[in-house]
């Protein structure tokens, strides 16, 4: 851009801009030749002048003088695609191509204003789906006309929808505007005002690229508003249908149909909701107290909240929600008559040492939460099973959900009337006295869980207890017999004395089960070792996974082992070592789905007693 500027007495001026170009985030917004002002004894002016508005032909103009005003700006083929840097925040991005004409004349303080906008096309798609062929809604034969005169606004829109569908929507009412001094608010009277909307959509997937979490989304609908000014529930009046022929939420597995009515009068919008989901139903009846902020009760019959391969919750009942004293509480009773619920494999994650500073939420940027308030009945029924990991648990009782919706409290004792686990060879059986109590926090309930093999006389098992972020577990049996020996029943059905290397596999697999740290653990790799022949049984773990490592030691310095990963996808590894020296080794591994491996090996014991280093010393 290159300027020239003249200044004369009593703060006269002239500004001549020659190649204006003004451009935001690598996009030109407006482009000009040549922009020329003028302050004199008439005013402020902006010579006429044509200049490229997001690369769309326009003119403009504009004098300010006295007590009248004048403005122009034309404005023809505006194209928008959906994708421009100042729509990035946006939820909803708009395209297409308009023309617009804007006029402003009159005095200053009362001017007179007059907007156009034509479109041919119009599509609006959630921002989700900017740059996807065939995903937005499609409008036709956009029109808006809109005139402030007399200090009252007026306007007029239509649309052409898909289908025969329409848009349209119409009315005036005050308002305060002037341009010296600048203003623009709504008078203190604003009885003298109205305004009308209709919408009638013949397919209803027509709106589904605005809800991308829904689909399918097939019916049709009709919406009908009337209102006065002041604008207020009271001053509306209307009503609408819509028809679900199929409604769904991928994101839990739902489908459904129903249908949606409304009506408004007398300040209490009037709703009626029923949905049916598989063969139970969803239904809202009543009004809605917008002063009080309540809505009718929810009542569910058998209805799927969740129909996913690995997740299913079906239930019946009935929720209320309201608003007292500012605070929103939500009660009511459910009853879950159908659950599966399938239990993850377990993903490694990143500790906060390895997140950067952008993935850890700041004391700033934790929202304040409205106040809020929970009760909840909630009834296990019979048919519940959580299952994964080799377990299959049937679990029931009475739970009551608390505390508010930021903190939710949970307190019952949840039953494991029976169940399973089976991992390779171990079969156990639930116990019928294992539960879960819940005292507060959801995500941290006290565990009591045993589970059993009985092999004639003999019943050997293992009970886990604790919160479930501190879990332990014992051995247990009767009659009472060592850990070695219960390990040996769990593992193989068998005592531990009729080992031999043939169930060493056996074995291995039940130290998987039952990995974890202690001094139980070491007596019964003692045992093992003992028992198997074995010179090496090691079960340990870290953060990926567990392992089970079994070896012979063929010489005094050649030892092979076979080691089994305790992962989401276990692999087996075969290695042969030979000791150079005693700090020193080389080894040949080859691992399940690799390429073998060769290497030299560095040990050293770092830590030992005194003792222990002088007889190393002397040795």
């Amino acid at each position: 851009t290159s300027a020239t500027a003249a200044f004369g007495p009593t703060g006269h001026y002239e500004a001549d801009l020659s190649d204006v170009q003004l451009a935001y985030d690598g996009v030109t917004l407006l482009e000009a030749k040549r922009l020329l002002f003028k302050r004199d004894d008439k005013g402020i002016r902006l010579a006429k002048a044509p200049l490229r508005l997001m690369g769309a032909e326009s003119v403009c103009e504009f004098s300010l003088g006295g007590e009248q005003v004048m403005a122009r700006l034309n404005v023809s083929g505006l194209r928008l695609s959906g994708t421009e840097p100042w729509l990035k925040s946006l939820p909803y991005r708009l395209g297409g191509q308009a023309d617009l004409s804007v006029s402003l004349d009159g005095k200053a303080g009362a001017p007179q204003l007059v907007l156009r906008l034509q479109a041919p096309e119009l599509k609006l798609a959630h921002a989700m789906f900017a740059g996807v062929a065939d995903k937005a809604l499609v409008l036709s034969d956009v029109s808006m006309d809109s005139a402030f005169r007399n200090q009252r606004l007026t306007w007029n829109l239509k649309a052409a929808a898909p289908a025969g569908g329409v848009i349209e929507s119409n009315g005036s009412y005050g308002l305060l505007f002037s341009v010296d001094p600048w203003k623009m608010t709504l008078p203190e009277r604003r009885e003298d005002g109205a305004g009308r909307l209709v919408a009638k959509f013949a397919r209803l997937s027509d709106l589904q690229p605005l809800m991308p979490r829904i689909d399918p989304f097939d019916g049709s609908g009709t919406l009908e508003l009337n209102w006065k000014m002041p604008l207020g529930v009271n001053s509306v009046r209307g009503d609408g249908l819509v028809r679900f022929d199929a409604l769904g939420v991928p994101e839990f597995g739902l489908q459904m149909n129903g249908d949606f009515k409304v009506q408004l009068a007398n300040g209490k919008p009037t709703v009626n909701l029923v949905l049916h989901g598989g063969e139970g139903e969803l239904r809202i009846q009543g009004d809605v107290d917008v002063d009080e902020r309540s809505i009718p009760d929810l009542r569910f019959t058998r209805f799927p909240l969740m129909q996913l391969p690995d997740q299913q919750l079906t239930v019946s009942g009935m929720i209320s929600a309201s608003e007292q004293q500012h605070v929103s509480v939500v009660s009511g009773n459910l009853e879950v008559v159908h659950m599966r619920l399938e239990i993850p494999e377990p993903t490694p994650k990143p500790t906060s040492d390895l997140l950067w500073e952008s993935e850890t939420a700041s004391q700033a940027e934790v929202k304040k939460e409205p106040l809020s308030k929970l009760d909840v009945a909630l009834k296990i029924s019979d048919d519940a099973e959580i299952y994964g990991r080799g377990m299959s648990l049937k679990p029931k009782g009475d739970l009551h959900l608390g505390g508010s919706l930021s903190q939710p409290k949970l307190t019952g004792v949840l039953e494991i009337a029976s169940g399973k686990i089976e991992f390779r060879s171990i079969k156990l059986d639930i116990q019928s006295d294992s539960n879960a109590v819940f005292s507060g926090d959801p995500a941290r309930p006290t565990v009591h869980i045993r589970a059993a093999r009985k092999v004639g006389d003999v019943t050997a098992g293992i009970t886990v207890d604790g919160p479930a972020d501190q879990l332990t577990t014992q051995l247990y049996s009767t009659p009472v017999m060592s850990n070695s020996e219960i390990f040996s029943y769990i593992a193989t059905g068998r005592p531990l004395a009729t080992l031999g290397k043939d169930n060493a596999s056996d074995v291995m697999t039940a130290a998987e089960f039952i990995l974890g740290p202690g001094t139980m653990m070491q007596e019964v790799q003692g045992k093992v070792k003992q028992t198997t022949g074995l010179d090496i049984f090691e079960v340990g773990g870290d953060s990926s996974g567990g392992f089970v490592r079994a070896g012979s030691k063929l010489s005094d310095k050649m030892t092979v082992t076979v080691e089994q990963a305790v992962s989401k996808e276990s692999t087996t590894a075969l290695t042969l070592e030979y000791m150079l020296t005693k700090s020193f080794s080389i080894f040949a591994s080859q691992t399940t789905n690799l390429a073998p491996r060769m290497g030299l090996r560095y040990s050293k014991e770092w830590f030992g007693s005194p003792k222990a280093k002088a007889a190393a010393a002397k040795e």
